[in-house]
C-alpha cells in the first residue's frame, strides 16, 4: 500500500511544514533581532500604528504571536503599548486555515494565502491590506527561512525579483 503523497518526504516543496515550530522554536529567530530593533522601527513610524508583514508565516502559532507580543508590549519598553497590526501570508492554504483558526480573537492579525511570487496576486493582496491603514508600504517585513525555497523554485532571477519586491514594499526588511 502506497503512502499518501502529501506526507511523503519532499511533500513540502516550499518548506511549508505544518509542525515547523515544534523543532525550530520562534525564540531562535527573535534572539537574532538586534536589541535596538524596536526603537529603529518605532522611530520611523512616529504616532501611526505599526504595520507588519510576515512572508511565510506558517500556522502563525509561533513567530507571528511572539512578534505581536514584542511590538505590543516590548521587553525594552514594558510600559509602552504599540498599535501593531500584522499580515501573515503563506503559500499553503492549509497553514493559513490553521493560522486563522488559532487566532480568531485578535483584530491585530490577518492571515492570507499568498504566492508572493505571483506579481498580480501580491499587488492585490498587499495593496488592499495597506489601503486599510492608508499606507503604501509596510513598516517592517519579516522573512524567516523563506529565501532558500524561493531560490529553489524560482532560481537566481526569482530570488532577485523577490528581494527587490520586498524592499520596495517595506521600510524595514528583516531576513533571517
Amino acid at each position: 500500500m502506497a503512502a499518501d503523497p502529501e506526507f511523503q518526504p519532499g511533500a513540502a516543496p516550499f518548506g511549508n511544514f505544518i509542525n515547523y515550530y515544534s523543532f525550530n522554536p520562534p525564540e531562535n529567530r527573535l534572539k537574532l533581532l538586534p536589541k535596538e530593533f524596536y526603537t529603529i522601527i518605532r522611530r520611523n513610524c512616529k504616532d501611526k500604528p505599526l504595520i507588519g508583514l510576515d512572508i511565510g508565516c506558517n500556522t502563525g502559532v509561533g513567530l507571528v504571536c511572539r512578534l505581536l507580543a514584542y511590538f505590543s508590549t516590548t521587553v525594552s519598553q514594558p510600559t509602552q503599548h504599540t498599535d501593531f497590526h500584522m499580515l501573515g501570508c503563506d503559500i499553503d492554504n492549509i497553514l493559513i486555515q490553521r493560522a486563522t483558526e488559532n487566532h480568531r480573537h485578535t483584530d491585530h492579525l490577518t492571515f492570507q494565502t499568498l504566492d508572493y511570487m505571483d506579481t498580480e496576486q501580491r499587488q492585490e493582496s498587499l495593496g488592499s491590506y495597506l489601503q486599510r491603514f492608508s499606507r503604501t508600504k509596510f513598516d517592517v517585513t519579516f522573512c524567516f527561512s523563506v529565501t532558500m525555497w524561493i531560490h529553489l523554485q524560482n532560481g537566481d532571477s526569482g530570488l532577485r525579483d523577490f528581494l527587490r519586491s520586498v524592499s520596495s514594499n517595506t521600510w524595514n526588511f528583516t531576513l533571517v
